[in-house]
């Protein structure tokens, strides 16, 4: 009777508050939890606005390069100096609202410390005000009068000059990511080596992917020394976009217009070659330690030449020839039939193979889903435009034979309202098939930002190693990235799985702390809280 009668009185004071602790502290749980996935998404936007900052500067590049008629695209690819410049004008015509897009992009700011590696105080003022520099020049504290001005004037000019000359001195991301001599971005005429880009030797020649130890240690000698080459390796993966921005920067390879299936395996088994020898002279313990950077180098060169030639196919619109090259055996140029099941535990191998790092996989993850969502919107339009474009061509077939007995008529009255109707009908299927080509060469394009993605993420070594391994088919890095999503995924699904049992555990600790205590006496049981 005790014990219930305990029960049924009012809540005294102290445990009116124990309660409201309790219900704050639920609440600062939940709080926590939000804090957590607002700030993780916070990162995750601020990643993929670095990535699509990159593909920015990647096609301000490419614009460049397409820009000039007749230039070094056109002339690979044979055409006259019109068809170049309505090629350029298809590829990068912009509409209004995608420039305006692109140009807040690239005015949003960027909290990432790998983005710059001097301090900037007027990228400091536009990040911390949010918005355009004029309006930071303004946001500044006005001290004094005339003198005090041109005193501040004169300062920014000087921290002006100073940066400008920290710019000059200091080598593009392009530069200290690619130290090696690929040929040169086409206002260059000539590298320092005396070789012109334009002047490479043709790909159709066996020996033109092979680049020989005397020619990584020449390029080393005149793109930067050999320390600095070594430590751009280490930089590479910390931008993964680079590696797009140079390959667009490059003009078109010589002779990609006219290469066949049997010249491009040809390449990529000498390529392979030729890495594969220079991972075995690195894994080697006993080597002198000047020949490290040298190898590394030749690693490099290897891949990116061949890298170049790959991106010079795709912007001349060899996709039939691509699509080949990724389904054949390099070696037999057979096609390359595999089980899924085998592929799968090819990929698994694959990954055990490079030991990605938790970073790597999350990057690649991160590129994967966002490349991913580009590349349906842009498949859904496409799907859509040619359902609209077949459907308008087996209208305009329909109508032709149902006036095929009146055509010479309708030639006559051409300006009646059914051939002016026949005209207008043309003329929005061409419209239309323009637009098509437009979205496949966005696919195209898209594509190959997130293969340059996949691959920027990796390091030299890891590349060159996938590239080795994959043979005899070419390494694919659509099975890579769909691996190393799976085991990002599996991951976070461990860690939430650990989160929820520490937050169990928790909970039932606070219950435990919060039962009451039941002591025996001679009147009876008495219940006190603790």
């Amino acid at each position: 009777m005790k014990l219930k009668a305990r029960r049924n009185r009012p809540l005294t004071s102290v445990e009116r508050q124990r309660q409201a602790i309790v219900a704050l502290q639920q609440q600062l749980g939940v709080a926590e939890a939000q804090y957590l996935q607002v700030k993780q998404q916070k990162t995750q936007l601020q990643l993929e606005h670095g990535l699509l900052s990159g593909c920015c500067e990647a096609l301000q590049l490419l614009q460049l390069q397409l820009q000039p008629a007749g230039g070094a695209h056109s002339h690979a690819a044979g055409m006259n100096d019109t068809a170049c410049a309505a090629a350029a004008a298809q590829s990068i015509s912009f509409q209004e609202e995608q420039a305006a897009l692109l140009q807040q992009l690239q005015q949003l700011p960027l909290e990432d410390a790998e983005r710059s590696s001097t301090p900037n105080t007027s990228s400091a003022t536009e990040t911390s005000l949010g918005g355009d520099p004029l309006d930071a020049a303004s946001a500044l504290p006005a001290q004094g009068g005339t003198s005090s001005s041109s005193g501040r004037q004169q300062q920014q000019q000087q921290q002006q000059q100073q940066q400008q000359q920290q710019q000059e001195a200091a080598p593009t991301p392009i530069a200290v990511a690619f130290p090696f001599a690929l040929g040169q971005p086409p206002d260059a005429s000539c590298t320092k080596a005396g070789h012109c880009a334009s002047e490479v030797p043709p790909p159709e020649l066996a020996h033109s992917c092979q680049v020989s130890a005397e020619a990584a240690a020449a390029g080393t000698a005149t793109a930067m020394p050999t320390q600095a080459a070594a430590a751009a390796h280490q930089q590479c993966p910390s931008r993964p976009m680079v590696l797009l921005q140079y390959l667009l920067s490059l003009p078109v390879w010589p002779a990609a217009a006219d290469m066949s299936l049997q010249q491009l395996s040809q390449c990529y088994c000498r390529c392979v070659e030729d890495v594969a020898l220079a991972l075995h002279l690195l894994a080697q313990p006993d080597r002198p330690g000047g020949c490290t950077a040298v190898t590394l180098l030749r690693v490099q060169t290897n891949i990116a030449r061949f890298c170049w030639l790959l991106s010079s196919l795709l912007l001349l619109n060899r996709h039939e020839l691509l699509a080949t090259f990724a389904s054949i055996n390099c070696e037999t140029l057979q096609p390359w039939l595999e089980p899924a099941p085998q592929q799968q535990q090819r990929q698994e191998w694959l990954m055990q193979q490079l030991q990605l790092t938790r970073q790597q996989q999350e990057t690649i993850a991160l590129g994967a889903g966002l490349f991913g969502r580009l590349l349906a919107a842009a498949r859904q339009e496409r799907q859509q435009l040619q359902l609209a474009v077949a459907g308008a061509a087996a209208d305009q077939q329909q109508q032709q034979q149902q006036t095929h007995a009146a055509a010479a008529a309708a030639a006559a009255t051409s300006c009646s309202a059914e051939g002016l109707q026949r005209l207008l009908g043309m003329e929005q299927l061409e419209q239309q098939l323009q637009r098509l080509q437009v979205l496949l060469r966005k696919e195209a394009l898209l594509l190959m930002a997130a293969c340059c993605h996949t691959a920027g993420c990796l390091s030299w070594e890891q590349l060159g190693l996938f590239a080795v391994l994959s043979m005899p088919p070419a390494g694919s890095l659509t099975g890579l990235v769909e691996a190393a999503s799976s085991q990002v995924q599996e991951g976070q699904q461990q860690r939430a799985e650990q989160e929820w049992q520490r937050q169990q555990q928790r909970q039932q600790q606070r219950q435990q702390g919060r039962q009451p205590h039941r002591t025996v006496s001679g009147s009876g049981v008495s219940v006190s809280d603790s």
